[in-house]
């Protein structure tokens, strides 16, 4: 009898599922009370839910192009938790201030100030030593620590922390559109497209598909945080498990604010339609997963 081929949504979940199980047991060991509570602390974002979408593209890529599947999963928690840290800080008092995360209170109102920080600081230095244990036990060191360096350089200063300095030091300022461009593309396209790049680096792609790859992961990265801007006017708090018309109140440069509603969604479908393009041309691989989840992405409500 021929195997029943899983849905996109089995799929998804099923990858989702061994994600949330290696983060389970990323926090366990503790040497006393204190390392113990701490370990509670940061478990409470960490193991908190969300879609693991980073993660799950890290994973799911890596096994359409034939790549290293167990040493994608360990860049892919690393990579959860890099996301994690930064959400974390996002909410602080000092950043976005928000009280609400994941429909539940976010870290420094659950805790306090201090140790909210500190959770995020220790989730960055794991994710590091997670991938630095990755490219130790590698077959190909060269090649594991490349795709480290393009997860790191996705999250730092001319990634994912850059583009938060503009998000924050623009406020209630009206940007030009190649800095409102430079925003968005850093603030969240980068580390969506990290993993995309690094399944390609940990597969052994030439660079002209690695190229390919990220676009799509640019232009997917681009267009979620295009939804997110509509979802903050349009979207219901109860829903997405956080405040909604937060960018408004403070000040924020969003693509609907420059541009409007019916602009903001014609960008989301071209950019989602060009990504699923550029897969389909590179057929020498399977990607009815990923053309599945583009097309799922653009009805998200959260």
């Amino acid at each position: 009898m021929m195997q029943r081929v899983k849905s996109m949504n089995e799929a998804y979940e099923a990858a989702k599922s061994r994600i949330e199980e290696g983060l389970k047991g990323v926090f366990t060991r503790a040497d006393n009370a204190y390392e113990a509570y701490f370990n509670e602390v940061m478990n409470y974002s960490l193991l908190s839910g969300g879609k693991r979408l980073r993660p799950v593209l890290m994973l799911k890529t890596t096994e359409i192009l034939g790549g290293p599947v167990d040493t994608a999963l360990r860049m892919g928690l690393a990579i959860e938790m890099i996301h994690t840290y930064s959400l974390i800080h996002d909410d602080l008092p000092a950043m976005d201030d928000d009280a609400l995360r994941r429909g539940q209170p976010t870290a420094h109102k659950q805790f306090n100030e201090a140790l909210a920080i500190l959770s995020g600081d220790g989730l960055l230095n794991k994710a590091y030593e997670i991938m630095t244990e990755a490219v130790c036990t590698a077959t190909d060191p060269r090649t594991t620590a490349l795709c480290v360096a393009t997860i790191a350089g996705a999250a730092g200063e001319k990634g994912m922390i850059g583009g938060q300095v503009v998000d924050i030091e623009s406020e209630h300022i009206n940007l030009e559109p190649e800095l409102l461009d430079y925003l968005i593309i850093n603030k969240t396209a980068r580390l969506i497209t990290a993993p995309l790049i690094g399944a390609g680096i940990l597969s052994g792609l030439p660079k002209e598909k690695l190229t390919a790859l990220e676009r799509v992961g640019l232009l997917m990265g681009f267009s979620f945080q295009l939804q997110d801007d509509l979802l903050d006017l349009e979207g219901e708090a109860r829903v997405m498990g956080k405040a909604s018309n937060r960018d408004a109140l403070l000040g924020k440069n969003t693509y609907p604010a420059h541009y409007g509603l019916e602009k903001t969604k014609r960008t989301i479908e071209a950019s989602l339609e060009e990504a699923e393009s550029i897969l389909r041309n590179m057929d020498e691989y399977d990607w009815s997963f990923m053309i599945e989840l583009i097309q799922e992405l653009q009805k998200r409500e959260k």
